[in-house]
């Protein structure tokens, strides 16, 4: 189940030079995505933010406190999350629909 998003948060966005817009939020180590347009960065960067705070919820279920990571929690979460987005990408196979590529 994905986590709707209650709060603001602050997205950079630089374009590489392959011409990709990349997004990605300071206060949430690791997340972050990339797009060919700006539109569809802000719907694949609602859905990093979505993915990045349930996996944080699993991990720890205590709100967010800023500089509070450390590096077995941080890998707990990428690996966590790696994990969600591997099962997403089956299910959308199996429904015959193609994965985002980034």
């Amino acid at each position: 189940m994905m986590t709707k998003l209650k709060n603001e948060y602050t997205i950079l966005i630089e374009k590489d030079e392959d011409g990709y817009y990349v997004g990605n939020v300071p206060m949430l180590p690791g997340c972050h995505s990339q797009a060919r347009s700006v539109g569809q960065l802000m719907e694949r960067m609602e859905e990093a933010i979505a993915l990045w705070l349930d996996v944080e919820q699993e991990t720890d279920p205590n709100p967010l406190v800023m500089g509070g990571y450390t590096e077995t929690g941080s890998m707990n979460r990428i690996t966590r999350l790696i994990n969600r987005l591997v099962q997403k990408n089956e299910s959308m196979h199996r429904n015959g629909l193609r994965p985002q590529t980034n």
